[in-house]
């Protein structure tokens, strides 16, 4: 994360535990629109050079547009980061919950298989089964396969370890704190 100092987003505090600041959105951000402001002056310049044939300073104000432009992107990709590292915790810690949820899931959906199981090995009808409907619903779901796309994204953009994807593939739950390791 960088230093607080060198954060250019300008954020308010919101009083919520989960997403702690807001932030103000990118036409309103003072270093956007002062960078916009730039450009825009510049390319008014430009346009009154070439309006008046002033071709020589239609050239020279060209270097200056490159300049204000490379500074909005610079300026814009800065902003996006200061975003980034003020949602990452909330996004990281929600994403980590859910991988956990579905660990849940998925152990409860194997114990009402096993279940199912045991009532049709005795000789009963599987409609012996209280909420019959609802356990066949949850057994139609097969989330194995997007758990395991979940897992691994989750473990590329670095809200899990490898070591915790191999600890929730095992069935284990993870920690709710961030991952040390990346």
């Amino acid at each position: 994360m960088r230093d607080a100092g060198a954060r250019k987003l300008v954020s308010v505090p919101s009083g919520d535990a989960l997403i702690p600041h807001r932030w103000i959105a990118l036409p309103g951000q003072p270093s956007y629109v002062a960078a916009m402001t730039t450009l825009r002056t510049v390319e008014t310049q430009i346009a009154e050079a070439q309006r008046a044939c002033l071709v020589n300073e239609s050239d020279r104000l060209q270097a200056d547009r490159l300049e204000a432009e490379t500074n909005l992107l610079h300026i814009t990709d800065r902003l996006h980061m200061d975003l980034q590292d003020l949602l990452s915790p909330a996004v990281t810690g929600f994403v980590r919950y859910t991988l956990n949820s579905l660990v849940a899931f998925l152990q409860w959906q194997l114990i009402l298989s096993n279940s199912s199981l045991m009532v049709q090995n005795t000789g009963f009808s599987s409609s012996a089964l209280p909420l019959r409907s609802t356990i066949d619903a949850v057994l139609a779901l097969d989330l194995r396969s997007a758990f395991s796309l979940l897992i691994a994204s989750a473990q590329v953009s670095q809200a899990i370890t490898s070591a915790e994807a191999s600890e929730l593939l095992s069935g284990k739950l993870l920690s709710m704190s961030n991952p040390t390791a990346k």
